[in-house]
């Protein structure tokens, strides 16, 4: 008998703006996630992942990429489901990879740190408009299985090879 390949974890990639992943928080609330670690934004971290550790230099690059175009990566998150008496199921909605990425928008678009020497509430409605109708890759899984969740962290966060700082262009 042959090798048998990884099953796949259904999924589907899209596009989406920034202000859909960081713009709208109302209705989300830790007490619906009990299995979760905490919440980040209107996402549910579960417990094994990690801290913010993203610098303020990290934050600013990623947020001087989203003024300047660059593609942002694509953030991945769960789909939901409820059980029989209508409560959100573990692991329903929860953001599997993407988690400093979001985390700086939300500190800009809280006005956290300056970019180009201006908070985010220092800018006009027009340039506030301009960041969150930014495009950001999506992909939403459809995976209820713990370990098969943290098999998929691991494997988003952990295949590469960092760079060397000697290895800049």
């Amino acid at each position: 008998m042959g090798k048998i390949l990884p099953r796949i974890i259904k999924s589907t990639a899209s596009q989406t703006f920034i202000s859909e992943l960081v713009g709208v928080r109302v209705g989300y609330d830790q007490s619906d996630y009990p299995w979760a670690k905490k919440m980040l934004g209107k996402f549910p971290l579960p417990q094994w992942q990690r801290d913010s550790v993203w610098t303020a230099k990290q934050k600013i690059s990623l947020i001087e990429s989203a003024y300047y175009g660059f593609d942002l990566g694509a953030i991945v998150i769960n789909t939901y489901d409820h059980d029989k008496k209508g409560n959100l199921i573990p692991f329903s909605d929860c953001l599997i990879d993407g988690q400093q990425r979001i985390g700086a928008m939300l500190d800009y678009i809280d006005s956290k740190f300056k970019v180009n020497g201006y908070y985010f509430n220092e800018l006009s409605r027009q340039e506030q408009g301009s960041f969150m109708m930014r495009d950001i890759g999506l992909h939403k899984i459809s995976c209820f299985e713990e370990e098969k969740l943290k098999m998929l962290y691991n494997h988003l966060n952990f295949s590469g090879t960092n760079h060397k700082e000697s290895e800049r262009a």
